[in-house]
């Protein structure tokens, strides 16, 4: 808190009394917090909250066995011992070639697809290459699809007896289980990636179509309308172990 008489900036105030305040490292950001005076702020203590309001799976995300509440900002100490937050932390995954990704920055590049409203981008530490789950944008969707088409004759048994004039009848849940439409949203989506600097490890290899949005209602959006990865990543966990199970989908597209 901020004491009287404090005219520092930058700084979030004394650390105040029934309340500790620590550093922890941050592997996957190569943080250690003794060795660089960084690191992830954790608090615990009598004036600490205890958690989410009736929600124990978030509450459980936030606080390790030891009852320190990770706070998911980075800080460090200044040389008078008051408290600086610099950073967040970022959700960080590593593949198993040893390469890092970034889910953030991935899905802000996607969301540059026209064909995309909404995406979670996943990665596995025994796995190569992320994964995502995406709500399409079903106007541009149905119109990219009679395109392709028109324009692409397919050996594919499941589209060999679609017409132009079929998608019409096709609801949402209809179009999104297609293969060749779901190849088509990848081929768009790594188009895009391509022309804004994607590193070829970075590239999603297989997606899943969702035609059920992620809101706030369903717990995927925070109130603030930004994605709850937490929560998504656990309520779509099947999918995404479906995702990396389909060797041959994966196979054409890497």
């Amino acid at each position: 808190m901020t004491v009287l008489g404090e005219h520092r900036t930058g700084v979030v105030g004394a650390i105040t009394s029934r309340i500790e305040v620590k550093l922890a490292d941050v592997p996957d950001m190569d943080l250690v917090a003794l060795r660089d005076n960084r690191g992830e702020i954790c608090v615990k203590g009598k004036r600490c909250t205890k958690g989410y309001y009736k929600d124990p799976h978030s509450t459980a995300e936030i606080f390790d066995a030891d009852g320190w509440l990770h706070t998911g900002d980075i800080g460090e100490w200044t040389s008078e011992g008051a408290l600086k937050v610099v950073d967040r932390v970022k959700s960080i995954f590593k593949l198993a070639q040893g390469e890092y990704v970034a889910p953030e920055k991935v899905e802000m590049v996607y969301q540059g697809c026209q064909l995309i409203d909404q995406i979670l981008v996943d990665a596995k530490p025994e796995h190569n290459f992320p994964v995502a789950v995406v709500t399409p944008n079903f106007t541009n969707l149905r119109s990219d699809f009679y395109r392709h088409l028109i324009s692409c004759k397919t050996k594919d048994g499941q589209l060999s007896e679609l017409k132009p004039s079929d998608i019409s009848r096709l609801s949402d849940t209809d179009i999104c289980k297609i293969k060749e439409v779901r190849r088509l949203v990848l081929q768009k989506m790594n188009e895009v990636a391509v022309e804004n600097g994607l590193k070829g490890f970075e590239m999603v290899k297989s997606v899943y179509l969702n035609d059920n949005p992620f809101t706030i209602e369903n717990g995927l959006l925070t109130p603030t309308m930004k994605l709850s990865r937490h929560k998504a990543r656990r309520h779509l966990q099947p999918i995404i172990e479906m995702l990396y199970s389909e060797r041959d989908f994966v196979k054409i597209n890497v």
